[in-house]
């Protein structure tokens, strides 16, 4: 986030809350800042992405989420790309697209390519993110990110690991890094490199494990799961996806909840 030295108090706290991986604490600080007029721009992405990111239970971050935008001063896009994200975790995935459409601006196009990577739509992701901030020739780490898995998930390895590559690896908060870092694994245990898949899974796990973002643990654990699942290591896959429904189902994420049960189901027998 740039632009940080004209924020306010609070608002600077919840940035550095945020940068630390403390979601929920950088949400509530925020909330104190836009509702002060405290950097209100800043205030509010910062509370946006705390309440996708943190702790909070996605029906409880749903209902803020709509609270906040009857109330909220200025614009408030970004509390409406979170809304939409957190309607496509619960599996509302039109919802989720009737919110972005009502948009008045199309944004960084993340949010857009987040509901359809949600919605298992692999393909229609690189599309969303077209058009706006994060085209093919400026990606955020989101955004990369995001793009990558959807092509790790249609089997297009090489097209991942390329991406991947080209992206800078510096300056990345914990969230990010930690999804980098297990996408990066799996492309590795594709390639039948398993000491360095398992040490980049494993480091995504401790990663996101230093965050309060339960959502982003559980993505961490999939991870790992598809990695020793990969590796031919049903065992401990399925040990990594029932780790990875906890913290899905402690955030209420149902899409989470879904994938692992298919992980489970794959590591039955």
């Amino acid at each position: 986030m740039t632009g940080l030295a004209g924020a306010g108090s609070w608002t600077s706290l919840g940035v550095r809350g945020f940068a630390a991986g403390r979601f929920g604490a950088a949400a509530t600080a925020a909330e104190y800042g836009m509702r002060a007029r405290d950097g209100t721009g800043f205030a509010v992405r910062v509370l946006a992405a705390g309440l996708v990111l943190g702790p909070q239970a996605v029906p409880d971050a749903i209902g803020r989420c709509r609270d906040l935008l009857e109330t909220v001063p200025g614009p408030a896009g970004d509390l409406r790309d979170a809304l939409a994200i957190l309607l496509a975790m619960s599996g509302r995935h039109e919802s989720a697209r009737d919110t972005l459409a009502g948009r008045p601006d199309p944004g960084d196009r993340v949010a857009a390519a987040a509901v359809e990577h949600l919605a298992g739509r692999w393909d229609a992701v690189g599309p969303a993110l077209r058009g706006g901030r994060d085209s093919p020739g400026g990606l955020s780490p989101r955004g990369r990110n995001l793009l990558a898995r959807s092509l790790l998930a249609q089997e297009r390895i090489d097209e991942a690991d390329d991406l991947l590559r080209r992206g800078p690896a510096d300056a990345l908060g914990a969230a990010p890094l930690a999804d980098r870092c297990g996408i990066a694994a799996r492309i590795l245990a594709a390639r039948g490199r398993p000491a360095c898949a398992l040490l980049l899974a494993h480091s995504a796990v401790a990663t996101a494990g230093r965050t309060d973002s339960t959502g982003g643990q559980g993505l961490a654990y999939l991870d790992l799961a598809h990695t020793y699942l990969a590796l031919g290591d049903g065992l401990a896959a399925r040990a990594a996806a029932t780790d990875a429904r906890r913290s899905f189902v402690r955030k209420e994420h149902l899409v989470g909840v879904a994938r692992a049960d298919q992980l489970l189901s794959a590591t039955s027998g």
